[in-house]
């Protein structure tokens, strides 16, 4: 007679992950497995080894997409419009990124894996994203951005940077997260050339 499995391994992997992220890469397998809730039997039984069980939980490939519904077509006000998109994916990013940098920093990481596996994960289409949103409020003149890829390109290091400096307490995750686009999304908006 089998048992059943008490604890999905999406439950286990999320809880898993929440551990890696509070504590770091150094955290043994038994305080993983009693941080979780089950034995550290289970968690090898499951995943083989503790690099592939860090490997899975900050897997970012499953982070699926936020709601984009009603973000991406620019209205009227091109500029609210914009900062409303960005606000969700630096949400979004602050979710991911953090796995990211840890899984990045793991010894037995494997870059030509790790972009074999993430070649179409969802973070990679949010450059896609913003550059669409950029297109179609320049051809409509609701705002000037000749180069949307560039441009595009500029806000996901822009926001890929902030998420990186808040882990690192750089930047305090304390200020609102309107403040935190308002500054940049104004110079940019505003332009660097001297008037």
């Amino acid at each position: 007679m089998t048992r059943h499995k008490t604890i999905t391994d999406e439950e286990l992997l999320g809880r898993v992950r929440n551990v890696l992220l509070d504590q770091g890469l150094t955290v043994s397998a038994k305080k993983i497995a009693s941080g979780v809730g089950v034995s550290e039997a289970l968690l090898f039984q499951r995943f083989g080894t503790k690099a592939a069980l860090v490997f899975h939980a900050l897997d970012i490939e499953h982070m699926a997409l936020p709601d984009f519904t009603g973000l991406l077509q620019p209205g009227a006000d091109a500029r609210a419009g914009l900062q409303a998109l960005l606000l969700v994916v630096w949400q979004y990013l602050r979710e991911v990124v953090p796995c990211q940098n840890l899984a990045m920093s793991h010894p037995d990481f494997d870059i030509a894996d790790w972009k074999r596996r993430h070649d179409g994960a969802p973070v990679t289409q949010i450059p896609k994203i913003l550059e669409a949103f950029l297109r179609s409020a320049h051809r409509q003149g609701l705002l000037n951005a000749p180069d949307p890829r560039g441009t595009a390109d500029l806000l996901v290091a822009f926001l890929h940077s902030r998420v990186t400096f808040e882990a690192l307490g750089v930047r305090g995750n304390d200020v609102p997260a309107v403040t935190v686009l308002e500054r940049p999304l104004q110079c940019l908006w505003q332009g660097l050339e001297p008037r």
